[in-house]
């Protein structure tokens, strides 16, 4: 007697064609009775071709999808899936030296940063329309061949260069924008609070918090993005840990350097 098969074996292969997010991510959650709500319109764009290894998680594989056009992927209370666009709001609270509980960690990689971004779409029989467009990121510092008198062996020029494809419907500028996004995702930041609540209302993720550190260098305030929370605590006290990144990873904005 065989067993019955599983009711996730039917999505493979995992390739959509002509098929928006809304609909890739529907077709991947429903299985496991999950339920999709989405306001962004973005998600209702068509992705030409859009197709998961079989070794890619089901959140991995969404959340690539969803960063192509800034999308942040999230869910409720009720476990149900929310794809949603930045929202700029203000700030929820003023964090600085001394409101942490365990203070604040920073955690970069610079290796997956480049200096330059730029984007080329040739022309084709079935596209003519072609360019190309540049980017910087702020956070590293303009090249110069005298970039440091006591260490001149480190390099800070690293120019990255892409192709769009001709079926990819976006220009060239919001691609390399979309690019700088993604790449800004490699500076993330970590705090802890000594209660769940902030002016009586829960902490929540796509919130903004205003924070500065002098031991992390971000001498002036900046907002960042709540983008996930930890909740721990027993009965005599409460922990919030907040995962904080620059609200320009969903926003799709130029920021500036925030340590300089």
């Amino acid at each position: 007697m065989s067993l019955p098969k599983p009711p996730y074996l039917s999505l493979y292969p995992l390739q959509s064609d002509g098929k928006t997010i809304a609909e890739i991510a529907s077709r991947l959650v429903g299985p496991f009775g999950i339920t999709l709500l989405s306001n962004a319109s973005e998600a209702n764009q068509v992705i030409e071709t859009s197709t998961a290894s079989a070794s890619d998680s089901i959140a991995g594989y969404l959340n690539t999808i969803c960063a192509q056009k800034n999308l942040i992927l999230t869910h409720d209370a009720q476990g149900r899936l929310i794809i949603t666009k930045y929202v700029a709001t203000k700030p929820i609270a003023f964090l600085k030296s001394g409101s942490f509980k365990e203070g604040i960690s920073l955690k970069c990689n610079g290796q997956a940063m480049h200096s330059e971004i730029t984007v080329f779409k040739q022309a084709s029989l079935d596209d003519t329309n072609a360019g190309q467009s540049e980017i910087r990121n702020p956070f590293i510092t303009a090249f110069t061949t005298q970039v440091s008198t006591r260490n001149p062996f480190v390099p800070n020029y690293r120019p990255l260069v892409k192709e769009q494809t001709s079926n990819d419907e976006d220009d060239t500028t919001s691609a390399t924008k979309t690019i700088l996004s993604n790449e800004l995702k490699n500076i993330q930041f970590s705090l802890s609070l000594p209660s769940w609540y902030i002016n009586k209302r829960i902490i929540q993720p796509s919130q903004i918090v205003t924070v500065q550190s002098e031991a992390l260098f971000i001498t002036r305030p900046v907002n960042l993005f709540i983008e996930s929370v930890e909740f721990t605590g027993t009965p005599e006290s409460q922990t919030a840990t907040l995962s904080l990144v620059l609200p320009e990873v969903y926003s799709g904005g130029t920021p500036q350097n925030i340590f300089e």
